[in-house]
């Protein structure tokens, strides 16, 4: 059973790679990518330590150099430029979501939102703490384009997640 753990650890650690890295660019210092909804979905699928552990692997791979972070980049610079705050913010996304795994579903979704809000809130801080503008200018160049966006994505992750983690006991 325990091989069968690491395994799907692994597996959802590469999810989460290949979601980071599939973008699509756009106007704003951040691209659109899906990591967001590969995150919750590790949380959301596997629980609290199964679902941040991905998560920690896929943050340790990218900073030994493998290019798994948003634009095929590795090492450990991205986490000191102005992105790396919501790398950070991941590991409590995958958290709180895991902590919704086997609750009701408002309980699930509303602890979701909640790691949407910290991963959003590191995010914003880390920026301005990089040399980035004040508060609001950081928020409505990295944050605000995409939050409505990571919601949902992480609402979506809850529902896949109930249909998946019946065929993964």
């Amino acid at each position: 059973m325990r091989s069968k753990k690491l395994a799907i650890a692994g597996l959802m650690s590469a999810f989460i790679s290949v979601m980071s890295v599939w973008q699509i660019p756009l106007p704003f210092p951040v691209p659109l990518t899906l990591q967001t909804f590969a995150v919750s979905f590790s949380g959301y699928t596997l629980g609290i330590i199964g679902g941040t552990v991905p998560v920690l692997c896929y943050i340790a791979i990218g900073c030994i150099g493998v290019p798994v972070f948003t634009g095929f980049r590795g090492g450990i610079s991205p986490l000191f430029e102005f992105g790396g705050g919501f790398i950070i913010g991941f590991v409590f996304l995958a958290l709180l979501c895991g902590m919704g795994k086997g609750k009701n579903t408002s309980t699930a979704l509303l602890l979701g939102l909640t790691g949407i809000l910290v991963c959003h809130s590191l995010g914003v801080m880390h920026y301005m703490n990089t040399g980035g503008p004040g508060f609001v200018s950081a928020f409505s160049a990295i944050s605000a384009p995409f939050l409505l966006k990571d919601i949902l994505m992480t609402a979506f992750a809850f529902f896949a997640a109930q249909k998946i983690k019946k065929t993964i006991k």
